[in-house]
């Protein structure tokens, strides 16, 4: 019997919590050391076209280095918890914290090229116009499971999931749109009351603000995951994963193979 949306996410709760707490608490981390952001890379000051502004330097220089690896590693992490919710929702497998490293694996280069081309195709998509980026990013959401799909089956490339994954979102975009649209109405009402409360209170720096900024950061990113399980669970109902992944047998000696 399949699990439902909410048996997949309570299973996955445990391991969701440790990731956005690490990525929370990093973030935090780098500021405090100086290495956050505004050490390389500052808004622009005209609000019309906030082009950021660039430092440059041996501070600048670090901070850039350590935030390339910080994210490629995040998001590697990433990729391996949506493979997961996969694999829950597909082939009834139990999670464990552990299987959101599956990405740092031989095959670390290729995932580490995919996560790159998606990322700058984003951003390419983003300057050309919102539309195809919004597009693209909905059709990028099952991209982790893709990937993994694609390293038991034995195909090759860093642009073969991103293409896939493309195709197997076709006619599914909507659904998509539709929970992301809730998760984001959602962050704006929270982010909106979170800071009101924050100025009124006076609240707008320090050591609280620091702690609510990682609070509000692990609360909005389980609420995104209710989306994303939701996401990943009706793709493989409609089965959309069945042009990629046709014959519906166990893969969990595979993969826990490859695992280092």
């Amino acid at each position: 019997m399949k699990k439902t949306t909410m048996e997949i996410y309570k299973a996955m709760f445990p391991s969701l919590l440790i990731y956005l707490l690490i990525v929370a608490g990093f973030t935090q981390i780098f500021n405090m050391m100086g290495l956050g952001t505004d050490a390389f890379m500052t808004p622009g000051a005209n609000p019309a076209m906030p082009m950021p502004e660039f430092h440059f330097g041996a501070m600048a220089g670090v901070s850039l280095l350590v935030h390339t690896i910080y994210l490629i590693a995040v998001g590697l992490v990433g990729y391996g918890l949506i493979l997961m919710i996969y694999r829950m929702a597909r082939y009834d497998t139990t999670p464990e914290f552990v299987d959101a490293f599956y990405f740092f694996n031989p095959k670390l280069v290729s995932s580490i090229g995919t996560y790159i081309i998606e990322k700058i195709l984003t951003v390419v998509f983003f300057f050309l116009l919102i539309v195809p980026a919004i597009i693209f990013s909905l059709a990028m959401v099952p991209l982790g499971a893709v990937i993994g799909i694609d390293g038991i089956r034995g195909r090759e490339g860093a642009f073969t999931p991103i293409r896939e994954s493309w195709q197997i979102t076709k006619g599914h975009k909507g659904m998509i749109f539709g929970r992301m649209a809730i998760v984001i109405i959602i962050f704006l009402v929270f982010s909106g009351g979170i800071g009101l409360a924050a100025a009124a209170s006076g609240m707008t720096q320090g050591a609280l603000m620091k702690v609510l900024n990682v609070v509000s950061t692990v609360i909005f990113g389980l609420i995104s995951y209710v989306a994303v399980v939701d996401i990943i669970r009706e793709l493989v109902a409609r089965g959309a994963f069945d042009a990629i992944d046709p014959i519906h047998e166990d893969i969990e000696d595979d993969m826990e193979g490859e695992v280092l």
